[in-house]
């Protein structure tokens, strides 16, 4: 079976029952798994380090919503594998249902971002144990830079829009690069957490005469 390997470019929340789906942590990090390329749930379970029992029913979820679908299946030993991958390269939260249900959905996006940051840490945490920092960049060693910036800046809203727009058309280039060979020499994955949003700390700030 082969379904259209593209993705549609947005998926759009309509309802709280699909926002909360999104809000588990662990489907979080199969939405993040399933979003370079089709995948099996054995796959997506050896790389959270779990069983493929663990995740059936998180699969489930996520494709009752239309988050997932099935790309491909494939027949190995008369059993057939399941291929799955996200619908679409970015999620929304319809506007509709935030005015409806402010309270509802401001918890609901808490979770998402939670576990967005807790997924990064954990993720960043792990690196660190694992990289060697006593290499030398003269050997041929790859490198072991992360690069981690927080800043804060007022600006007005025309500059937010383009620098947004900008961040983005910088993550769908990161995306959109070719995936590397494991054999191929200087090969390493890499991640790239991205937030970017209107900062309360400055709203009660006092306007410049």
């Amino acid at each position: 079976m082969e379904e259209s390997l593209e993705h549609d470019p947005l998926f759009v929340i309509k309802d709280l029952e699909t926002l909360k789906v999104i809000t588990d942590p662990l489907r979080f990090q199969i939405l993040e798994i399933l979003g370079d390329e089709p995948q099996t749930v054995k796959y997506v379970a050896d790389k959270l380090g779990m069983t493929s029992n663990r995740l059936y029913y998180h699969f489930n979820m996520l494709e009752s919503v239309g988050l997932i679908k099935v790309a491909r299946t494939q027949t190995v030993n008369n059993i057939i594998e399941k291929y799955y991958w996200t619908t679409a390269k970015e999620i929304m939260v319809d506007q509709d249902i935030v005015n409806a249900n402010p309270e509802a959905v401001v918890e609901d996006i808490n979770r998402v971002i939670i576990a967005a940051l807790d997924t990064t840490k954990e993720d960043i945490i792990r690196t660190l144990h694992t990289l060697d920092f006593s290499a030398n960049k003269e050997d041929g060693a790859q490198s072991n830079e992360i690069a981690v910036f927080r800043v804060k800046k007022r600006i007005t809203d025309e500059d937010y829009k383009k620098i947004s727009q900008d961040f983005k058309a910088l993550l769908d280039e990161f995306q959109n690069l070719p995936d590397a060979k494991l054999s191929d020499p200087g090969v390493r994955e890499y991640s790239v957490a991205y937030f970017l949003y209107p900062n309360a700390s400055y709203e009660n700030d006092q306007k410049d005469d």
